[in-house]
């Protein structure tokens, strides 16, 4: 059987589900009271959504304006949290913030990076050099 034989017997859903995955925060549980982490769910981006997020961190060059990086993962954050909802206006209204952004780094502070690189390891496939060549 070959692999187009293969692809029209597979589910075509598949192709489109993304990726949960689980950060354990340390931010939200000292925000909480909790001791330990607690966990926030997240979800898998497309490549075209990250990199749309992303490109505003990228200089015209092509290098990353580091001083917009932060603003970028935010970004990220805002389209990668599943639980707990960053666009949901009463949980913004609670924290005294505007925008999901805005409640995304006032809850998660220094981890904002970690996550956003958590969001991007969704979907990944590792494969080493050789399986590629072959």
């Amino acid at each position: 059987m070959n692999l187009i034989d293969k692809l029209m017997k597979a589910d075509a859903a598949k192709a489109d589900e993304r990726l949960t995955g689980i950060f354990k925060s340390r931010q939200l549980a000292r925000i909480l009271g909790e001791k330990g982490t607690v966990d926030v769910e997240i979800r898998e981006l497309s490549q075209r959504r990250k990199n749309d997020l992303i490109s505003s961190a990228v200089e015209s060059n092509g290098e990353i304006d580091v001083s917009k990086s932060y603003d970028a993962n935010l970004k990220v954050l805002v389209a990668g949290v599943v639980n707990p909802d960053l666009k949901d206006k009463d949980l913004q209204e609670h924290f005294g913030c505007k925008m999901a952004i805005d409640l995304a780094e006032k809850l998660f502070k220094s981890e904002v990076g970690d996550i956003a690189a958590e969001i991007f390891k969704l979907g990944t496939i590792d494969a080493d050099e050789e399986e590629i060549k072959n």
